[in-house]
């Protein structure tokens, strides 16, 4: 979970065969697969 630019609230699920070397504070590629209201959803971009 984490949150946007804009303060939007973001979940994203990791699968579990990646690697995840990445820490609190660190940026990632995600892209968007839904968005609602308060929320968005989406997976890394690889």
């Amino acid at each position: 979970m984490g949150r946007t630019r804009t303060n939007r609230l973001t979940f994203v699920e990791i699968p579990k065969n990646i690697k995840f070397n990445y820490s609190f504070g660190d940026e990632i590629d995600v892209k968007i697969t839904a968005a609602r209201s308060f929320s968005l959803s989406g997976q890394i971009c690889k």
